[in-house]
């Protein structure tokens, strides 16, 4: 159901021994995180059980464009992508990274204009730069930008060496154990500017792989169902998500 479906959002696919899973089966546990009188409606419910979610991990009701992140990666939950493709999941991660989501959600068609691609990215010059951070309707923040420049000519670089960045991800086979997956985040951080952290495992979860991303709300989640002994153990919080 939709319940279940929103507590996937940060967690593998497909795993029998999946949290969702086991919360989906325990009455009471699935009574904790569903609200009373939501909706039977699919989408109204996700809208609900997130909304009821954020209010008690946040400590106060989540912003409109926060909610409508969540609903967002439940429509697409991704399966396979283009390099243009999982560039333009890399700039939304590096840009809503430590920034309000509705500040970022608001500035994203500008954003989307000056890295429509790699090509066009990778191109930017110091003056083009310049002009970016210029733009009114940017979110002016160097390191972010200059980030995702660079970024694009890692993304370059890893298709010359690798036919694509693809051929790239796939080569490690992150899907068949967790040391080819902790691999992978480990030549993720190495490669890409501006990704570390709790980011990695947003890109990481955004691209399909079987990896929660431990952000807060996950987090402390997971610690009022018992499954963390504190809000602040992100790798444990990982390996329950593998279980």
């Amino acid at each position: 159901g939709a319940g279940v479906d929103v507590v996937r959002l940060n967690f593998s696919h497909g795993d029998k021994a999946h949290p969702a899973q086991r919360v989906a089966r325990d009455a009471a546990a699935l009574a904790r995180i569903i609200p009373a009188g939501a909706p039977a409606e699919p989408r109204a419910r996700a809208r609900a059980l997130i909304e009821h979610l954020g209010r008690r991990a946040y400590r106060r009701p989540l912003e409109s464009a926060e909610v409508e992140q969540y609903l967002d990666r439940l429509d697409h939950l991704p399966t396979a992508f283009t390099d243009d493709e999982i560039f333009k999941l890399l700039v939304k991660v590096v840009f809503y990274s430590g920034f309000k989501a509705e500040t970022v959600t608001a500035k994203m068609p500008a954003i989307q204009k000056h890295f429509p691609n790699i090509a066009t990215s990778a191109a930017h010059t110091a003056r083009d730069i310049r002009r970016i951070l210029a733009d009114p309707e940017m979110i002016s923040n160097a390191r972010k930008v200059e980030a995702c420049v660079e970024n694009a000519k890692e993304f370059q670089k890893i298709a010359g060496e690798h036919g694509s960045v693809a051929n790239y991800i796939a080569t490690f086979e992150a899907g068949r154990s967790f040391e080819n997956l902790f691999l992978l985040k480990e030549e993720l951080e190495a490669r890409l500017a501006f990704v570390g952290g709790v980011t990695v495992y947003h890109l990481m979860t955004d691209l399909g792989l079987p990896v929660l991303k431990p952000d807060r709300v996950i987090c402390r989640l997971l610690y009022r169902l018992g499954l963390l002994e504190n809000e602040k153990q992100l790798f444990k919080a990982v390996l329950v998500g593998r279980r």
